[in-house]
């Protein structure tokens, strides 16, 4: 049973059940470049929001080159794990959204998410939903109200589908470069080396070299 009401009003232990999908991932420092939504152009990304053990960051889209009549922001949170995750979606729910229940999307025939919840209404203005070790909040803040189910479906795509290589594959850039110097001549040293693309996904791979 629930041990408080929290935790009556929204089942956090259901969430755990249900997040088969998210409970494998893992996902770090993921970012948005401008690419990830169709037909929309990033306008705008505030200063990511550093507390603790999240991390925050907002975007707005604005529809092609309108002048805001469509418009949206999204809000996305990293946190450490999807338990942690979980519990700061608990928080965000009986906080931030203070409404007796919001509808799961699941009851609205929506896939989103481990876990998710949309706005009230026909046309489902706001959602908010965790995947793994993120959560993302996604409103409709245009002069037109407009639907963000489809936009949420590819936000949420982002972080379960693996990224498709480009033709020219990804070349790393080189930003800063760092020499250590072992203080034994002999060991065999390891070196890791990361490439992010274009869409914020991370490849990584060890390089180790032997000394004698």
């Amino acid at each position: 049973m629930a041990n408080n009401p929290e935790e009556r009003q929204y089942n956090i232990r259901k969430w755990a059940e249900q997040a088969g999908v998210g409970k494998p991932l893992l996902i770090w420092k993921f970012f948005m470049a401008g690419k990830e939504i169709p037909e929309w152009t990033l306008i705008k990304a505030l200063p990511e929001e550093i507390q603790k053990d999240k991390r925050t960051i907002t975007y707005m889209w604005q529809k092609g080159k309108g002048k805001g009549e469509e418009l949206i922001r999204v809000d996305v949170i990293e946190s450490v794990s999807w338990r942690r995750t979980h519990e700061i979606l608990l928080e965000q729910l009986t906080g931030d959204y203070q409404a007796f229940q919001l509808p799961e999307a699941a009851s609205r025939k929506i896939e989103l998410g481990d876990v998710a919840y949309t706005g009230f209404g026909e046309t489902i203005q706001s959602t908010i939903f965790a995947r793994a070790n993120m959560i993302v909040r996604i409103h409709s803040v245009g002069k037109q109200n407009i639907s963000i189910v489809d936009i949420a479906k590819q936000v949420d795509n982002l972080f379960i589908s693996k990224p498709k290589p480009s033709e020219k594959g990804v070349i790393p850039v080189v930003e800063g470069e760092k020499v250590y110097f072992l203080s034994e001549k002999a060991g065999q040293p390891k070196t890791s080396l990361f490439v992010i693309n274009e869409n914020g996904f991370v490849s990584g791979s060890s390089l180790s070299i032997k000394a004698e």
